[in-house]
């Protein structure tokens, strides 16, 4: 094999051939090659079709299929279509299929060849989704060796905390460390970050994610220092927020935003609607075909002018753009549209035609021959910033507002901002308003308050085991 193999593949075949471990866990930040190092372990072990690949997003899936990964949402694959609690998961699927026992007989069919499967994005999965999963692979295939990937420190699922019904519904990192424990889980640990070129930028960032800056000014000051600083009260150069991507935690303000930003280009409005060219499921199954339909990550109805700022939400299958590249829409056709796409500090222009969406071969042959036809990228001028984990951005625009609202707890604003930053490919091309530098100030002490062993998978103290930073220039 070649040596250009990351030592952590080594180390997931080491881990998958010890007949003690039911589990295995890759640990570490976002864009430190995690999916990576699970597409070059499928490809150099020639697994081929012995396993899948499963994550609680359809930008978790299209992340393993851009780099040649069989890919399902979790939901789908299970065929679940709550976040509730143990016993409604129960109930849900003891209603669909008549008894839990049919459940497990059409799950088996999905699972004849499967050997591995990997679940992505574990943070934002819930304890409950996760140990009903894990409970029912160990009834129906307790052979099939079970890979988790993710980083606590970034968002957590998202629960109704109001009711009371959902307070045992949370965080899945106890039942991580409960399997580490047992030593029925091994680990492989990702420290090197891949998303930016600047290293100091990285190594801040490092540091910030193992609670080595408990003084939030230091943080100001840092943020300060990487990103662009600008007045609130002076607006931004209109070629500047053509390129910007906004990225916020209240989802009315990000619809605000794309309609705002929409509303004030110039010049016609054009509207998109997804057209169905086939829609064949079997009986009963409606609620399935419409889960496949939304992992297309199309919009309905679309709405853009000349000028607006875009977001690809596929992989082009000659590779000229990927789910995550932004661009701008700068003319549009009778069939086609003009995208001038950001490539770092280049521009490239593409003249794209309608996305031709289609159900995966496993969907078709279990009957569900789902095509749509849609414009293959949304308005890009904001997203949320649960809708950015496992994004990064060239050129964005960040807005810290959130680190003063009362209502959100510690753990939860340092999550919402360690996302944020970790979103970050140019500290450069990054804008940041005076104001969310002096809310940071502000909040000098929040750092202090946040629990750091909640998020760490060192399971023997309340304090966090410092990892060193490895620069991409070592290996």
């Amino acid at each position: 094999m070649s040596l250009n193999i990351p030592h952590q593949v080594y180390e997931i075949q080491a881990i998958n051939r010890n007949p003690n471990k039911k589990y295995g866990f890759l640990d570490g930040a976002g864009g430190v090659g995690k999916s990576h190092a699970i597409a070059t372990f499928i490809k150099s072990f020639e697994l081929d079709d012995q396993y899948v690949f499963l994550g609680p997003t359809g930008k978790s899936v299209s992340v393993a299929e851009e780099k040649g990964m069989n890919g399902s949402t979790l939901h789908r694959f299970f065929m679940i279509e709550t976040n509730d609690t143990n016993d409604k998961i129960q109930k849900h699927l003891t209603l669909r299929f008549g008894t839990i026992e049919y459940y497990y007989a059409e799950l088996k069919k999905k699972l004849i060849d499967i050997k591995i499967l990997f679940i992505d994005e574990v943070s934002m999965i819930n304890n409950h989704l996760l140990d009903f999963i894990l409970t029912t692979m160990d009834i129906i295939a307790p052979n099939v060796m079970i890979w988790l990937a993710g980083d606590y420190h970034q968002l957590p699922p998202v629960i109704d905390a109001t009711k009371v019904e959902y307070a045992s519904v949370g965080n899945s990192i106890d039942m991580v460390r409960a399997a580490i424990i047992k030593r029925q889980m091994g680990v492989v640990k990702f420290i090197t970050r891949y998303r930016s070129d600047n290293e100091t930028y990285n190594e801040f960032l490092h540091d910030l994610r193992q609670g080595q800056y408990l003084n939030s000014v230091d943080v100001a000051n840092w943020i300060a220092h990487f990103f662009n600083v600008w007045d609130d009260n002076i607006p931004l150069p209109k070629e500047l927020l053509s390129k910007l991507t906004f990225l916020d935690q209240n989802a009315d303000e990000v619809v605000r935003i794309n309609k705002k930003m929409l509303a004030e280009l110039p010049g016609k409005v054009f509207k998109s609607t997804m057209k169905l060219l086939t829609d064949k499921y079997p009986k009963n199954c409606f609620r399935e075909r419409n889960y496949i339909i939304d992992a297309f990550q199309l919009d309905n109805t679309l709405e853009f002018k000349i000028g607006s700022k875009i977001l690809f939400r596929v992989n082009d299958q000659n590779g000229a753009y990927k789910n995550g590249d932004e661009g701008i829409v700068v003319d549009v056709k009778q069939k086609t549209v003009i995208i001038k796409k950001f490539s770092g500090d280049n521009e490239i222009l593409l003249e794209i035609s309608k996305h031709h969406y289609n159900s995966s071969l496993v969907d078709k042959a279990n009957g569900y021959v789902i095509e749509a036809e849609q414009w293959p990228f949304s308005l890009g001028t904001a997203r949320t910033i649960h809708k950015s984990q496992g994004d990064g951005f060239e050129w964005l625009h960040i807005n810290l507002k959130f680190l003063s609202y009362s209502y959100l707890e510690d753990d939860f604003k340092w999550r919402l901002m360690y996302v944020v930053l970790s979103r970050v490919i140019d500290p450069s091309k990054v804008w940041i308003p005076k104001s969310s530098i002096e809310i940071l100030k502000n909040n000098r002490n929040f750092l202090k308050k946040v629990g750091w062993h909640k998020f760490s998978l060192n399971f023997e103290s309340n304090d966090m085991e410092y990892q060193e930073y490895l620069p991409r220039t070592r290996s």
